[in-house]
């Protein structure tokens, strides 16, 4: 979710007129600061932006078009390169930009590598759909070759693609992991804003991404959403490699939560920032059906894991705290029964409060 523009905004000033260019891009910028995902992060970002010698490799590395969407139209291709971006914020230092056999050289000579992959046109688009959710077997290569030359040094893998890629093999050699999807002309600035720290406005996974053998289980184009192993956060019962609503910050956060019900749901989250950096959380509230509601309901319809029902974006100080409030009807823990009509099941509904880090509350309420 964008957050309004209001007076705190650092491009607030630029204007309202939603046809104006400049505007335009800071819409743009905005959207790709909060749209992009940390999975993963052992310590190597922030990067240091000042005496760092940087390797960028991989094939999403100096490519422009593979970061735009599939449904993008012909136009100017104006659009920055992550390297170029990394370039620029990468101050007073050297900043590698190789793919293929070169690229191992440039990962023993840098300090740090960002290995940028992914999906372009070539592999999906309006008619040509995967029918897996692998990496290209290249890019898998380059991967080997990358960490195998890096030994301890730290690996950041970007991850830009329309779609969701599985990368299995990378979860444990890498240091971070960043979801960027297709973040469009702005992207690779606001990229390196976030790897650099200048920035912490992270966003959460709004997708599951499946192991390798997914494809296996279920067919790719198979839409039934309760076909074993299931599908999304709702149905998947399997063990994703990273759930719906994941995303970590580079500063640290608490919640605590409480709510009532009688026609109206009301649930008040005490939000802290107990790290030493500001930075962005979003508190989602996912209901979760008790097992006393499930055998009302029987085999009469699926019934999902668990669904989304709010969520909110919180900016905060290093150190500081809000209160979050949510008000809902009990209407809108209704679910889908058979004939699409939606049903309000009484009883105990658990209510979910996730941060995406598996820091999960849960706050029983009965309606």
């Amino acid at each position: 979710m964008l957050a309004q523009a209001t007076e705190d905004s650092p491009w607030t000033s630029i204007g309202v007129d939603a046809l104006n260019s400049t505007y335009a891009q800071g819409v743009a910028y905005e959207a790709a600061l909060q749209g992009m995902v940390l999975l993963k992060n052992n310590g190597a970002l922030p990067l240091a932006d000042e005496g760092l010698k940087l390797a960028v490799v991989g094939p999403m590395g100096d490519d422009s078009t593979g970061l735009k969407s599939d449904y993008e139209g012909a136009q100017d291709d104006n659009t920055d390169t992550i390297f170029a971006a990394l370039q620029r914020a990468n101050k007073g230092t050297t900043t590698f930009n190789l793919d293929g056999d070169q690229a191992v050289g440039a990962v023993k000579a840098a300090d740090a590598v960002v290995l940028a992959i992914g999906l372009t046109k070539k592999q999906e688009h309006e008619g040509m759909d995967r029918k897996d959710t692998l990496l290209p077997a290249d890019q898998k290569s380059l991967a080997s070759a990358v960490f195998a030359a890096a030994g301890s040094k730290p690996v950041i893998v970007i991850l830009c693609n329309g779609g969701a890629v599985s990368i299995d093999e990378l979860v444990e050699p890498s240091h971070a992991i960043v979801e960027a999807f297709n973040p469009a002309q702005q992207g690779p600035k606001a990229l390196a804003a976030l790897l650099f720290g200048h920035e912490n406005r992270w966003g959460k996974l709004p997708i599951t991404i499946y192991d390798k053998d997914y494809a296996s289980k279920q067919k790719i184009q198979d839409m039934e959403y309760d076909t074993p192993p299931g599908r999304s956060y709702r149905y998947y019962t399997g063990k994703p490699l990273f759930e719906f609503g994941a995303g970590l910050s580079l500063t640290n956060f608490s919640h605590t939560c409480t709510c009532s019900a009688t026609n109206e749901v009301k649930c008040s989250c005490d939000l802290f920032n107990t790290g030493t950096r500001a930075g962005d959380e979003v508190i989602m509230v996912f209901d979760k059906l008790s097992d006393g509601v499930r055998a009302a309901v029987g085999k009469r319809h699926p019934v999902p894991i668990k669904r989304l029902v709010d969520f909110e974006r919180v900016s905060l100080a290093a150190g500081a705290s809000k209160t979050v409030e949510f008000f809902f009807s009990a209407e809108n823990l209704a679910i889908t029964t058979a004939d699409g009509t939606k049903k309000l099941y009484s009883g105990v509904h658990e209510l979910s409060f996730s941060r995406g880090n598996g820091a999960d509350s849960t706050v029983p309420v009965t309606v």
